[in-house]
Parts: C-alpha cells; sequence; structure tokens
C-alpha cells in the first residue's frame, strides 16, 4: 500500500510538471518527467509478471500509431525528432493505458486547477508591473536570463505571459482553466459566487497574451456551456449574464491601451498566426506530402526541412516553429497512413464524447464534470490544431489525451462496469 501510495504520487507531480510548465523553469525537466510517468504507471499497476492495463479501442490505435513511427524511423528527415516523439508517444500511452483512472483524473484536475490559478495570477501580476518577470523573476522562465530580449518584445507589444514565459502557453491554461471552471458547474449544475469570480478571473488573464485563436475558442466554450449544458431559465439567465459581461469586456478593451494588441489582431490582419502568416508554411508541408504521399518524412521533420527550404527565424538560421496546422503537418510528416491512425483516434475520442453526452442525465455529479472537461478539452486541440501547433508540445499534446482517457474512464464506467444500456 505505501508502494502504491508513493508511486501514485510521482504519477501526479510528474504529470502535473508535464501538463503545467510552459515555457518555465521546468519546461526543460518536461521530457525527463514523460519517462518518470511512464514508469510510475508501470511500476504501479505490476502484478508480480503481470501488467494490469485497461483495454480500449483507443489504446489499439494509439498502439498502432506508436507502431508505424517506430516503423518510419529508418527513413525518418530527422531521426531525433522522431525518437523523441516516440518516447511521448510511448508516456501518453502509459496513461491511456492505465487501469483504475478514477482516482488519478480527480488529483490531477484538482491540482490543475489549483496551478491554473497561480499563473493566472501571474499573467496579471505582469501587465500591473509589466518588467516584474523580465527584471526580477526571469529565473523563473525557461531560459534564464536569455529569455528576456523576448520577453522585452512582449512588454513592448502589451503581451503579458506571467510564469508560462511565452504568450501561447499562457493563453492554452486560461482555456483549460475556463474549462475546468465550467466543468465544475456542469457537475454541481449551478455557477457558485466564487465560479463566477474565477471565471471572471481566467478571461481576463486569457486577454493578456492576446493569442486570438485561443481567446475566440474559450468565448465559444462559454458559450457551449450556455447551450448545451444549462436548461430553462438558467440558460436565459446565464446567456444575458455572459453578453453583459461580453459589453464591459469590449467597453475595458477599448478604452484600455494594455489591451490593445488582442483588438489589432482581430480588426486587422497584423501579426496574424493563421492563412495571413502561415499559409507559406502550409505550403512546405504539402509538399512533403506530396513528395512522400504514403509514409511521410517521419514525425517531427517539419522544422528541419522547412530549415533547409530557407524558412529562417532565429540566428542559428533555422525554422523551430513547426507549420502551424496540425492536420498539414501530420500529412507531411506521416503521410496518408499516419494521419488516418491519428484522425481515427481524434474522431473515435469525439464520438465518445457525444455518445456519453447524451446519457449525461444517468451520471453523477463528478463524472458529468468529467465528461465536460474531456470533451472540450478535445475541441479546444482539434479545433486550435488548424492555426497551431499543439500535438508538437509535450504538455500540450499529452493534455489532450489526458481529455481523452476521460472518455475512456466514463465509456468503461458506463458500457462495461454498470453494464448501462449500450451506449457506443
Amino acid at each position: 500500500m505505501g508502494k502504491n501510495k508513493t508511486l501514485f504520487s510521482i504519477e501526479i507531480i510528474s504529470f502535473m510538471i508535464i501538463c503545467c510548465s510552459g515555457y518555465s523553469l521546468f519546461m526543460r525537466s518536461r521530457i525527463f518527467m514523460i519517462g518518470i510517468f511512464a514508469v510510475a504507471v508501470i511500476l504501479k499497476n505490476l502484478n508480480g509478471t503481470k501488467w494490469k492495463i485497461q483495454k480500449s479501442a483507443i489504446g489499439i490505435l494509439l498502439i498502432a500509431f506508436i507502431l508505424f513511427l517506430v516503423m518510419q524511423t529508418p527513413f525518418s528527415y530527422n531521426l531525433s525528432e522522431s525518437l523523441k516523439y516516440i518516447y511521448i508517444y510511448f508516456g501518453i500511452l502509459m496513461l491511456i493505458l492505465m487501469p483504475n483512472k478514477e482516482k488519478f483524473i480527480f488529483c490531477s484536475v484538482n491540482w490543475i486547477e489549483k496551478i491554473c490559478k497561480i499563473i493566472a495570477s501571474t499573467i496579471i501580476l505582469n501587465m500591473l508591473i509589466p518588467n516584474v518577470f523580465r527584471d526580477y523573476l526571469y529565473f523563473l522562465i525557461s531560459g534564464g536570463r536569455s529569455a528576456v530580449p523576448r520577453l522585452t518584445k512582449e512588454i513592448s507589444e502589451h503581451i503579458y505571459s506571467g510564469i508560462m514565459g511565452e504568450k501561447g502557453e499562457a493563453a492554452f491554461m486560461m482555456v483549460i482553466a475556463i474549462i475546468l471552471i465550467l466543468g465544475r458547474c456542469t457537475g454541481e449544475n449551478k455557477m457558485k459566487k466564487k465560479d463566477k469570480i474565477w471565471l471572471c478571473i481566467f478571461l481576463l488573464a486569457l486577454l493578456l497574451p492576446a493569442k486570438r485563436m485561443l481567446f475566440a475558442i474559450g468565448i465559444a466554450i462559454c458559450l457551449l456551456y450556455i447551450i448545451f449544458w444549462t436548461r430553462g431559465t438558467k440558460k436565459i439567465k446565464m446567456l444575458a449574464g455572459f453578453c453583459l459581461i461580453g459589453i464591459i469586456g469590449l467597453m475595458i478593451v477599448f478604452s484600455m491601451p494594455v489591451f490593445d494588441t488582442l483588438l489589432n489582431r482581430f480588426l486587422t490582419y497584423s501579426g496574424d498566426d493563421t492563412a495571413n502568416g502561415r499559409t507559406y508554411l502550409w505550403a512546405y508541408a504539402l509538399e512533403m506530402f506530396h513528395k512522400k504521399s504514403l509514409w511521410g518524412y517521419g514525425y517531427g521533420s517539419f522544422n528541419k526541412y522547412a530549415s533547409e527550404r530557407g524558412v529562417i527565424l532565429t540566428e542559428s538560421r533555422e525554422w523551430v516553429s513547426q507549420a502551424h496546422n496540425i492536420y498539414l503537418q501530420l500529412l507531411g510528416e506521416t503521410g496518408i497512413i499516419g494521419t488516418v491512425i491519428f484522425l481515427t483516434i481524434s474522431i473515435y475520442g469525439i464520438y465518445l464524447f457525444y455518445c456519453l453526452y447524451k446519457q449525461r442525465k444517468i451520471m453523477d455529479n463528478k463524472d458529468r464534470d468529467i465528461l465536460f472537461l474531456g470533451g472540450n478539452i478535445q475541441v479546444l486541440t482539434l479545433v486550435y490544431g488548424i492555426s497551431g501547433n499543439i500535438i508538437y508540445y509535450s504538455n500540450q499534446v499529452m493534455v489532450y489525451f489526458f481529455g481523452i482517457a476521460m472518455m475512456i474512464y466514463l465509456q468503461y464506467k458506463y458500457l462495461v462496469l454498470h453494464k448501462r444500456q449500450r451506449i457506443c
């Protein structure tokens, strides 16, 4: 019992560092923590020579995807990156195969929410004292002093990311925070005063990194919560309240220069991260696909391919920022075979969300909470993937599969364990 408790603590601590580190001081330990997490899961579920796992269709598909990545390695355009991602997906596989997920899920959700509150506080602090991380707390950001020029540039553009150290990472965690708050409201079937306060804080913190796509997704998730998870007069009241908050928010945005970066990105195409600024990257991904349509160039090979074709970002004359579209990048890197396997996992995860949503009335409060979380984490990932690199950051892809793991837990509980009427 003591051994299992220790291993469970290691699972939680390593998982928190993986998922919540962003570009903070802990970023560089993330890869190491994936291995620690995987080993802890294996040891915790060893019973003599037998290893307990939870079988699922998604688990089988993920194993097939990993085996495909392994088969690609002899032909990979960037072997070291391909091996790195195989290692990351092995850690993800341990999360998916983990039996008895209930305690792990609820404990992780509880800690992620606490960490999100800290992150939101540091983002707002960054707005109030713009130079706090650049001049005094730079050691908390990955790269330390070397990150100062980038932080200086962000401050000059009225972009604040707090302890996350990078605008995309900060905005991503704030969308997760909004999902967590609304998930609890879904489970309890009401929104308490403290939930309203924290929701407003998270929305404010989501404004400050000035990531247009993630901000739009955060707002959309709030609207989806009102439309699909509330009923009757409560729906009308919440919609009216949300509109009121929106009007107040617009007044604040238009009147305060600190928010002008996000506003300008909505009103103009300057600084655009999607079609206006990234179509040339998508062209390289499609070029890769046309050259090796079936097998692709190897997972993680886009940056090297783009760099050698003249796409430059850093002083080392290398492109390091991926293709800003996970679907086109997957086509270029894993070809038709790998992309079909990955999309099958994604589509099946959404299908489970849909099936379980229809059964939400028979679920207990905590499970409705988990249903909302897991489903909307998938929505966030698959929508943001149109213009972002979400499955190419170890923390964000782990969060995505954490959402899928929640669906597997609910599927097992309401389809297998309790022998409910067939869901899917």
